[in-house]
């Protein structure tokens, strides 16, 4: 019973605790900002002279002030009418005389016990100069802020024990990050800081500007610190894209069309393990040939996309995972910026890569940024739909395979009494559900069942097996 007593006179104490408080009474200073939680007020001044701190608590009496630099257990008492003074209705204290970096805690009665509150007196010291120190020219950047400036403050926890904090810069940093025709990035941090100020290097030639924020709010007129800087970092965004692909032509999940047909897809900065996140290939539209003659699935577009007027050379490498596949590699100037390749010669997985380079004026490669993608072009293969839906509401109006990597192809379509009424070598094409007539123009074919014979080539050169099936055509009434 006697523990639960106790349990509620230290709530109530709790909830009667006094609305009670530090402010400035006089000099330029500001509130530091402390952890929350934290015993005691921190207050920072530009200047020694002319410092009053005041107290103010409702309903208090008997206000004693005390001072300590380490320890408040150390603390010596001041003298009332000398060191502060008690307002008449009795409700504050001013402390006259402030010494920069040391404490203070005040103790009072509220509600017939002793109250005791605790604040911090510290000076600030102006920002002299601020230099470059490039930790890794390709990745990071650091900034030396003279003078250093991280100053301890003390006070003493509710049980009496000794607790400290820190007082440090704040500082806001800002600079471009990026910078292409049309766009720029830029970023700012704004954080605190000793004596370093560390932070991704950027990726354009820029101005870094560092502003004091704390000697600011001091309103010590202190203009922001302007730094130029020359990068040599890079970094590229690059891209493959495919021109004119069926929707049924590439992998859905991977890629994505625009209004245009045109797919694309972003490097990413780790290689691909597997073929599990390939982006897959279904296409043989694209009539490209190779050296040797041979018409190829399709072509590709790469672009680079790396941060103008630093990166100046670019390695692109592409490999297939048949180990008897030579790796083929590009290396130059502006002119492997974008360009298109079309020789993939076999079906598989193949990994494509590309670094870019920043050089000296002697050509040594100084920094370089490299991304990777790859993309899994399907074996040979012919997939048939079984019904189409020829009736002018834009889905699904016309017979059409989807394929992977085929260089010819015939489709012969036939009605139920043995006519053909379609025939095409263009597997783009597709049939409309229309038969042309022996005088010319054509009409709709009848709704119902057809028969379908196709052949077709892979690029291997082989033959692939005679696809021959029933197709229906429907028409909603």
């Amino acid at each position: 019973m006697k523990r639960y007593f106790v349990l509620i006179f230290l709530l109530l104490s709790g909830l009667s605790t006094s609305a009670a408080g530090f402010s400035i009474e006089s000099g330029t200073g500001i509130e530091y900002n402390v952890p929350e939680g934290t015993n005691g007020n921190v207050f920072i001044f530009s200047g020694e002279s002319a410092i009053k701190i005041k107290f103010s608590a409702d309903d208090s009496t008997g206000f004693s002030w005390f001072e300590y630099k380490q320890d408040p257990k150390e603390a010596v008492s001041l003298v009332e009418n000398t060191d502060f003074s008690i307002a008449k209705d009795g409700k504050s204290s001013i402390l006259h005389n402030v010494d920069v970096n040391y404490g203070y805690y005040i103790e009072y009665e509220y509600n017939g016990h002793k109250e005791k509150k605790y604040v911090w007196i510290a000076l600030y010291d102006t920002i002299n100069a601020v230099t470059l120190e490039e930790v890794d020219t390709c990745k990071n950047i650091s900034l030396r802020i003279v003078p250093p400036y991280k100053e301890e403050y003390v006070f003493a926890d509710s049980f009496g024990r000794r607790e400290t904090g820190t007082i440090e810069r704040e500082l806001k940093i800002e600079y471009l990050t990026w910078k292409s025709p049309g766009i720029e990035g830029d970023t700012t941090i704004t954080d605190k800081f000793d004596d370093r100020a560390e932070f991704t290097v950027p990726y354009a030639n820029t101005d870094i500007t560092v502003t004091d924020l704390l000697g600011e709010k001091l309103k010590l007129n202190i203009k922001p610190y302007i730094i130029p800087y020359k990068t040599s970092a890079v970094i590229a965004f690059p891209a493959m894209s495919t021109r004119d692909i069926e929707k049924n032509e590439v992998d859905s999940v991977a890629f994505s069309a625009d209004e245009f047909g045109n797919v694309k897809i972003y490097f990413s900065e780790t290689p691909f393990e597997g073929n599990a996140d390939c982006p897959e290939f279904r296409s043989s539209a694209s009539s490209i040939f190779d050296n040797a003659g041979n018409v190829n699935p399709f072509s590709v577009d790469f672009t680079c996309n790396a941060n103008p007027d630093v990166a100046d050379w670019y390695e692109w490498r592409i490999s297939h995972e048949d180990k008897g596949f030579t790796d083929i590699t590009y290396s130059g100037g502006e002119e492997l910026s974008s360009f298109t390749y079309n020789y993939f010669p076999k079906s598989g997985k193949y990994d494509i890569s590309l670094t870019v380079f920043n050089r000296d004026s002697l050509g040594n490669k100084l920094c370089s940024y490299t991304a990777y993608t790859c993309l899994n072009i399907s074996t040979s293969a012919i997939f048939v739909p079984n019904a189409f839906t020829p009736d002018g509401d834009g889905i699904n109006e016309r017979f059409k395979v989807a394929y992977t990597s085929i260089t010819s192809f015939r489709c012969q379509i036939f009605n139920q009494a043995g006519r053909r009424v379609y025939e095409s070598t263009d597997i783009n094409e597709g049939w409309n559900g229309k038969i042309r007539l022996l005088l010319g123009g054509e009409s709709d074919a009848p709704t119902g069942v057809y028969f379908y014979v196709i052949d077709a080539k892979g690029t291997n050169g082989k033959a692939l097996p005679t696809k021959k099936g029933t197709l229906n055509l429907l028409r909603s009434k």
